[in-house]
């Protein structure tokens, strides 16, 4: 959800202020209900921050790129894209790119959109609570960099993606890993950029994605990157 946008990039080699304001965003996800405003639109799922802390130039140092952007009355929108990648042998899918929508005001980011197609997977429900978990993660600084990891579990057990609605949703994954115990669905990604980019801020880093479900595919387990994870509740 949020993490191909924002979370993803928690690794990246931060200033000190930066860390302190993603502190800040992390102690307001403990009360969603108080910090947070959502609304459900044509679009799909807006996530609004009604106490803003994180600016555009902070997202900036995170290493997240608008792949456009456009000038409003209100602020600046950003659309962020996260290009999917699969190995050499097989076809593109440029139809499962995975994006958001960010919108600022005054330079701070007053929300960001989970687009319709991904609330099938990732319901309402379970984004919020994956928010709150997030909220009581813990929270790494080591020579400038952040990490954050959890493995809460929720208080009720709620509707989770199972492997068709993935595959529906996201395509063909890089790679899939399995044992008796559990399913793994590797994602790979790497940013969009504008073509008029500078070559020398460009990135060649890529981002992987894991969604482990049961052996059978019939529910996901936990999901996360290699800073974020979160583990479900079983039935």
């Amino acid at each position: 959800m949020l993490r191909f946008a924002i979370l993803g990039t928690l690794l990246l080699f931060l200033p000190g202020c930066v860390y302190f304001r993603l502190l800040d965003v992390k102690s307001q996800l403990k009360e969603v209900e108080r910090y947070f405003a959502v609304e459900r639109n044509a679009a799909g799922m807006e996530i609004g921050f009604l106490d803003p802390t994180l600016r555009d130039d902070d997202l900036e140092r995170l290493g997240v790129v608008p792949l456009r952007s456009e000038t409003t009355e209100d602020g600046e929108v950003w659309e962020v894209e996260m290009r999917k990648r699969l190995p050499a042998e097989k076809e593109p899918e440029p139809e499962h790119h995975v994006w958001t929508e960010l919108r600022f005001e005054e330079g701070l980011l007053v929300s960001v959109l989970i687009p319709d197609q991904y609330l099938a997977c990732f319901p309402p429900d379970l984004i919020l609570a994956t928010m709150k978990a997030l909220g009581d993660s813990r929270v790494l600084k080591l020579k400038k960099s952040v990490a954050a990891q959890t493995e809460q579990s929720f208080d009720e057990v709620l509707e989770a993606a199972t492997y068709e609605q993935l595959l529906e949703t996201f395509g063909a994954p890089y790679k899939i890993e399995k044992d008796e115990d559990e399913m793994a669905l590797v994602y790979s990604y790497e940013k969009g950029e504008p073509e008029d980019l500078a070559e020398e801020r460009r990135s060649d880093r890529t981002y992987e994605i894991r969604y482990i479900l049961d052996p059978a595919g019939d529910r996901l387990l936990a999901a996360g990157t290699k800073s974020i994870s979160i583990r479900y509740p079983s039935p």
